[in-house]
């Protein structure tokens, strides 16, 4: 989506089983990555903090993807709610992609 929109990549459209629009979306933001730990179960991207916002703060479905470009991986974590700051850890849950922020 370029200049006209900087947070948002791509606007996603759901499609049926027959690869008709179901009429949900979602927006997303990719990053991808070289570097990937291959004994790791998490990505590292870098996001910045205000971009990572602007995202959150959508009053839509908001994603951020992350592409581990070296072992062909896609993952997702929902971007539902602002930082106030960068996180000094990365809590353990089901979220396969971690931040790094700039």
């Amino acid at each position: 989506m370029g200049a006209k929109y900087p947070i948002v990549d791509f606007i996603v459209d759901l499609l049926d089983d027959d690869f008709k629009p179901m009429g949900m979306f979602f927006f997303a933001q990719v990053k991808s990555s070289a570097v990937a730990d291959p004994d790791s179960e998490r990505l590292s991207v870098t996001v910045e903090l205000d971009d990572y916002n602007a995202l959150a703060g959508m009053y839509l479905p908001t994603y951020l993807i992350g592409v581990d470009t070296v072992d062909d991986k896609v993952f997702i974590v929902a971007a539902t709610e602002k930082l106030k700051s960068v996180p000094q850890r990365c809590p353990k849950d089901t979220t396969f992609l971690t931040m790094r922020f700039d």
